[in-house]
């Protein structure tokens, strides 16, 4: 059995990557007290390493010559019960900038963290022949002084800061960075952190952290099957394709966004949610919220329900017909999701009891002041004009992941 080890794990995607190539598969949440006995014990045949103990398993393995050099293990081989350390990290890293043509050889390279992910960073900034930094809390270059290195060329982030649930972290401002070039975000989840959605606002090229796991995962697998004996024998070939990304259906109230996400979840086995009847589940209509508070307290219990969607992966996430009026709405929902703007006409009778459009005028009135900010919010457009099915494959076709989910 293998598995994945850290202290939190729910933000991992390791199970979906590893076993959708054909592993016996787990995630192991451990506490640091719970570690030695785990290690000590070698009940698995091989494992990744994840925050914190990239550094922490070093004892308890043989160390590859390249192991030694970063200074941090991320997977663990057992061989005839003599468990052995290598990092595929580094790999992974490498990889993921080549990917996006971040080029870091002779520039300044800001590393934020000084932890086991940094290791691997230093190592392949290192082998890519830039020029490091670390910034760590404490130390001769921290937080304190970053503006000694407003000069950087690329920032690379270790830290956990942006992760989900924690979605509106962010390490630094970029704005202070006037050569900045690229920008690579160990992160994975959500998809778009908040530093990387102000580098693509800046226009700066960006990497998550999702291309380095695979990278580093399928190196790791061929550890796992020996295939590889060390580091120098990985020979990696394409990454798979995953989708893990919402699906986040947007526009006018009957434009069926409800019974459309329905059909997506049924056809990708991803959990469907409402933001409409999370807000009614806290025990007030909408109707009722509206006649209390009017549509300011409304949406200001909407954002927070959204707030809280945006750190999810893998859903399908219809929302009010407003919920993008609101552009940190917009944001929160593209962190960790591919927005679809559902259009269709709709019908006199469906508008009886509505608390913003009483009537087909008023309902095109309001839908003619909301298109352009629709249309700016929006990834992709699809008609709702046919069946559910029909709509829910457009959708499918659209995003790009028809073949994974049609077999």
């Amino acid at each position: 059995m293998y598995y994945l080890i850290g202290e939190k794990l729910s933000h991992s995607y390791s199970k979906e990557i590893h076993n959708g190539q054909g592993f016996g598969y787990e995630l192991k949440e451990l506490k640091s007290e719970e570690l030695d006995e785990f290690l000590k014990n070698k009940d698995f045949d091989g494992l990744n390493v994840t925050i914190p103990y990239k550094k922490t398993v070093l004892p308890y393995v043989v160390q590859s010559d390249f192991v030694k050099s970063v200074g941090a293990v991320n997977t663990v081989v057992n061989r005839n019960g003599t468990l052995y350390g290598f990092n595929t990290d580094v790999i992974g890293l490498i990889k993921a900038l080549d990917e996006k043509g971040i080029d870091v050889s002779g520039k300044k390279v800001l590393i934020l963290g000084s932890g086991g992910a940094s290791r691997a960073a230093l190592k392949a900034v290192e082998i890519l022949k830039g020029e490091s930094v670390v910034i760590s809390r404490r130390g001769e270059n921290n937080y304190d002084n970053l503006y000694l290195h407003y000069d950087a060329d690329i920032i690379i982030n270790t830290t956990p800061v942006g992760m989900s649930p924690n979605i509106l972290g962010r390490p630094v401002d970029l704005t202070y960075f006037k050569n900045l070039k690229g920008v690579m975000d160990l992160i994975y989840n959500p998809d778009k952190t908040q530093l990387i959605m102000q580098a693509e606002k800046l226009g700066i090229k960006w990497q998550n952290g999702l291309s380095m796991l695979i990278w580093q995962a399928l190196a790791s697998e061929e550890l796992f099957c020996g295939n590889a004996t060390d580091e120098s024998d990985i020979v990696l070939h394409k990454r798979p394709d995953l989708f893990l990304k919402n699906i986040v259906l947007i526009g006018m109230p009957f434009s069926g966004k409800s019974a459309v996400g329905l059909e997506l979840s049924l056809l990708t086995g991803f959990e469907f949610i409402d933001t409409d009847s999370l807000i009614e589940a806290r025990g007030e209509s909408i109707r009722d919220i509206f006649l209390r508070g009017g549509e300011t307290e409304f949406r200001k219990i909407e954002k927070e329900v959204i707030l809280k969607v945006s750190s999810l992966s893998k859903k399908i996430i219809a929302t009010g017909g407003g919920a993008v009026l609101d552009g940190e709405n917009v944001d929160r929902l593209k962190q960790n999701g591919v927005l679809v703007l559902l259009e269709r006409n709709v019908l006199p009778e469906e508008l009886e009891g509505r608390p913003l459009a009483k009537s087909v005028e008023e309902y095109n009135a309001l839908k003619s002041e909301r298109e352009k900010i629709y249309n700016a919010a929006k990834d992709y457009t699809v008609d709702n004009d046919s069946d559910v099915t029909s709509v829910a494959e457009k959708i499918l076709k659209k995003v790009g992941v028809y073949e994974n989910f049609s077999s």
